[in-house]
């Protein structure tokens, strides 16, 4: 009953909510990619850059260039979004978290979570993705607390790099992951292996940021 809810809610969300305000310019921003070559945040004389978003923009370009395309259909992959945002929550972060199926604990969350989608989302910009990466963050952190080892770091920090480099609200989902850090500090201590292994972490998540910075428009842009 609790997964049903979280689902109808973003059926009726994808179906009721109306369009907010910069859908219009998510849709102006991708269709007019062919004739800039980049995307442009305002339509001005200048054609500045978006200065984040292109590689999520980039993808969206698969569903957003057809002009044809009913709203509705749109729509549909923020909504997919939302479910499955829910199911990683639910299984991978508070399963976690309240130690198995405390149905108060779950059914609060989703409760919170439906008042999310009915506010938030369906939604042409990148927040329905940056609620998945936050919430896959989360899960993270507690996979890291409970068992720390290299692959689970190398995500902790992997996906703030996709996140910042998607939208700046991925700034949210580098906040989540500093959750990690009392557990981190204890993995490193007295552990030279350890340090080696965190410091090439962050080289790499931070490399990872730069080449997905420069993805799509913004090198043209610089470039020119």
């Amino acid at each position: 009953r609790i997964d049903t809810s979280v689902v109808l809610s973003a059926v009726i969300a994808w179906i009721v909510n109306p369009p907010l305000f910069d859908d219009g310019w998510v849709l102006s921003t991708v269709r007019a990619f062919p004739e800039l070559g980049f995307f442009s945040n305002f339509f001005t004389v200048g054609n500045a850059a978006q200065p984040m978003g292109y590689w999520w923009t980039t993808i969206e370009r698969l569903w957003l260039s057809n002009e044809a395309t009913p709203v509705a259909l749109l729509r549909i992959p923020a909504a997919l979004l939302v479910v499955i945002g829910w199911v990683v929550l639910r299984r991978y972060v508070l399963e976690a978290a309240v130690g198995g199926w405390r149905r108060s604990a779950i059914w609060m969350a989703a409760i919170t979570y439906c008042l999310y989608v009915f506010a938030f989302s369906p939604t042409l910009r990148p927040e329905p993705l940056i609620a998945l990466l936050l919430v896959i963050e989360l899960g993270l952190v507690a996979r890291f607390h409970t068992s720390a080892e290299p692959r689970v770091l190398t995500l902790l920090a992997a996906v703030p790099a996709i996140a910042v480099a998607c939208h700046h609200t991925g700034l949210l989902v580098a906040c989540a992951g500093l959750a990690a850090l009392p557990d981190l500090w204890a993995w490193m201590r007295g552990d030279q292996a350890a340090r080696r292994v965190v410091g090439s972490v962050v080289v790499s998540a931070g490399l990872l940021l730069g080449l997905l910075l420069m993805m799509g428009s913004n090198l043209s842009v610089l470039d020119s």
